[in-house]
C-alpha cells in the first residue's frame, strides 16, 4: 500500500500574483516504473528505475541505475552511469561505482540523477543506464525505463472565507480533485474565486498535490477524467 500524499503548497493566482499559499508538509514518496532490458552473467541484477520525490520545498523527477554483482576474481569494481532526460531535452547524469573484496559481496553500484519538476516540461522522462566494470574494463550492457508525467485538471469553489483563511470544495469529480482543502491567506481581502481552476502533477498513478497551481475565475472549472 502506498503512503499517503500530503499537500505541500497550493497557490491561487490573481492577476499573476500569488493570493494564497497553503503549506502542509509532505511525506517523501517514491513512485517508479521499473524496467530491465539487459543483464549479463557478471551483473545479475542490473536495472533502471524512476520515480517522483517530493518534500516541502521542491519536487523532483529521479532516475536510478543499479549494477549488482557477486564477487568474481576477475572483477574488482562494478559501475553504472545513468542519465535522465526530460521531454524538453533537459538532462542530468550521475555515476556510481562499487569496489569489492573477496568474501564481501555483492557489489552494488548506484547512480541517481534528477531533474527539478517544471510545469512546462511534461511527458515521458527517459532514464538510460550503462552497466560496466572499470577493473578490468568490461561492458555488462544497458537498461532503460520511462516515467510518464502529465497534468490533471481539478476545479473548486470558495466554501469558507474568514479573516485569515480560505476554504475550497470541489465542483467536479476527477483523479486529482480532492474533496476540500484550505489554507492561510497571503493577503488581506476576500478569497480568490468564487471558483478556481487547478493543475496538478500526475505521475505513476499518483496526484502530487504539493505541485497544485490554481487560477481564480468567475465560472465553474472542469476536472479531467
Amino acid at each position: 500500500m502506498l503512503p499517503n500524499v500530503a499537500i505541500k503548497a497550493v497557490q491561487v493566482r490573481r492577476n499573476g500574483i500569488a493570493a494564497i499559499s497553503l503549506r502542509l508538509f509532505a511525506v517523501v514518496m517514491f513512485v517508479g516504473l521499473f524496467t530491465v532490458l539487459s543483464t549479463s552473467a557478471d551483473a545479475e541484477s542490473s536495472y533502471s528505475d524512476s520515480w517522483v520525490e517530493s518534500n516541502p520545498n521542491t519536487t523532483s523527477i529521479v532516475g536510478c541505475g543499479v549494477t549488482r554483482a557477486e564477487y568474481y576474481e576477475d572483477y574488482h569494481m562494478v559501475s553504472v552511469q545513468t542519465t535522465i532526460t526530460s521531454p524538453n531535452g533537459r538532462s542530468d547524469t550521475d555515476y556510481g561505482g562499487a569496489y569489492g573484496a573477496q568474501y564481501k559481496r555483492p557489489y552494488i553500484a548506484r547512480a541517481e540523477p534528477l531533474l527539478t519538476y517544471s510545469l512546462n516540461d511534461v511527458g515521458n522522462y527517459i532514464v538510460d543506464s550503462h552497466h560496466f566494470s572499470d577493473c578490468p574494463q568490461t561492458d555488462f550492457g544497458t537498461t532503460s525505463t520511462l516515467l510518464p508525467i502529465s497534468l490533471k485538471k481539478s476545479a473548486y469553489r470558495v466554501i469558507d472565507d474568514t479573516a485569515t483563511t480560505c476554504g475550497y470544495g470541489r465542483t467536479c469529480i476527477g483523479p486529482c480533485a480532492e474533496g476540500a482543502f484550505s489554507g492561510d491567506k497571503a493577503h488581506p481581502g476576500p478569497c480568490p474565486g468564487p471558483y478556481v481552476q487547478c493543475l496538478t502533477l500526475y505521475a505513476g498513478g499518483i496526484c502530487w498535490h504539493d505541485t497544485r497551481l490554481c487560477t481564480e475565475q468567475s465560472t465553474p472549472g472542469e476536472c479531467d477524467s
